[in-house]
């Protein structure tokens, strides 16, 4: 009898601990949102600084998603936001995207901009030329896309996007149930496929898509941040992608992850509209 009291006292201070650690992991979700003393600290750091590095995620970040990829081209208020971010000399301004170099060369090339296109692979500075991070090998593609194109005949609605380097399923336009199955599907199906390969699956917001291991955005977020002294550095994104920037930063660096996600980033924001708000009131200081 008294054996089995102790074990019952055992068993609920485990639940008791397990509710304590619950709670404080909630707590700490809690202390990473935005709120307005994080917002005044970030605008003070950033007010006296000198040096300022910002790297912009665009689709979920910037923007809204939209149905289709191809009618997410920034609007004129957005165009007008990032010439008065980059108009500023102590700013050095980013968007690192997963788009393709043609598109953000299109969208964004008349401003004073880097961009990084397609998760890190192609790196433009200001004013410079296109440049090739890394060659990864193609040879994958052709039977990866053999598989894409049977799940793509087996969801409608559902689009296959082809990069120079890497693979894109879309399926934002299906039918939500059938989506859910087909995609998980295809995940199963994709961790067989590049189980010996040097392939990555990124599962983000209503697409799949496969890249190289070696392309990823903490590796090309790395070209700025290691060569200068920035004293303040800040990275907004979305999506699993950006995550691996956000394990790069220094220590000192605002990462911001858009959504209620669990993050490596150190604050989380509730939609792109806090950060449209929050780039607004950055340009209004000198």
């Amino acid at each position: 009898m008294k054996k089995h009291i102790e074990e019952m006292i055992s068993k609920i201070k485990s639940f008791l601990n397990s509710l304590a650690d619950i709670k404080k992991e909630q707590k700490n979700i809690e202390i990473n949102l935005f709120n307005p003393k994080i917002n005044a600290n970030l605008m003070a750091k950033f007010a006296k600084a000198q040096k300022r590095l910002m790297f912009l995620d665009y689709d979920g970040t910037l923007i809204p998603f939209k149905e289709k990829p191809w009618e997410a081209r920034p609007s004129k208020p957005l165009l007008e936001l990032l010439q008065k971010l980059t108009s500023n000399k102590k700013n050095e301004v980013v968007i690192i995207s997963g788009r393709d170099k043609d598109t953000l060369g299109k969208w964004f090339g008349k401003l004073p901009i880097n961009l990084v296109a397609e998760h890190g692979l192609f790196i433009k500075e200001r004013w410079a030329g296109w440049k090739v991070v890394h060659f990864p090998a193609t040879g994958w593609k052709k039977e990866a896309l053999r598989l894409l194109s049977l799940y793509t005949d087996q969801l409608p609605k559902s689009f296959i996007e082809e990069k120079e380097y890497s693979l894109a399923w879309h399926y934002r336009l299906s039918d939500p149930l059938q989506a859910t199955v087909k995609s998980k599907e295809l995940m199963d199906d994709l961790v067989n496929f590049t189980a010996s390969r040097n392939l990555q699956i990124l599962h983000g917001n209503k697409i799949i898509e496969i890249k190289s291991v070696y392309i990823n955005k903490g590796i090309a977020g790395s070209r700025w941040f290691a060569k200068q002294d920035f004293d303040f550095i800040l990275a907004v994104g979305d999506d699993r992608t950006d995550e691996d920037l956000f394990s790069a930063l220094p220590e000192h660096a605002y990462s911001i992850k858009v959504g209620s996600f669990i993050s490596s980033a150190r604050i989380n924001m509730e939609s792109y509209k806090q950060v449209l708000k929050l780039l607004s009131n950055l340009v209004k200081i000198a």
